[in-house]
């Protein structure tokens, strides 16, 4: 279980560095303004959590990157909860 875990932190993290990659203009975009593909998966990641946030604001940008890790840590309470059981 805890596999699992590290896994989806590991994408988490993939995507919040690819996202933040596209904002700074690091790697390419498709338009001032439009959406990165990155910023896309760090908004399926974090839901439901991202539903309270209107992404086309700044707090609601900065939001879309930081609302994952609830769902990290969450997962990792759950992993620590299931392998105490287990002993």
């Amino acid at each position: 279980m805890k596999w699992l875990v590290r896994l989806f932190t590991a994408v988490y993290l993939v995507a919040l560095g690819l996202d933040l990659a596209a904002t700074v203009g690091y790697i390419g975009t498709t338009g001032a303004g439009e959406e990165t593909l990155a910023s896309r998966f760090l908004y399926y990641i974090g839901l439901p959590w991202n539903m309270f946030f209107d992404p086309k604001t700044t707090t609601g940008s900065v939001a879309a990157m930081l609302v994952p890790a609830i769902n990290v840590g969450i997962l990792w309470l759950a992993a620590d909860l299931i392998e105490s059981r287990e002993e």
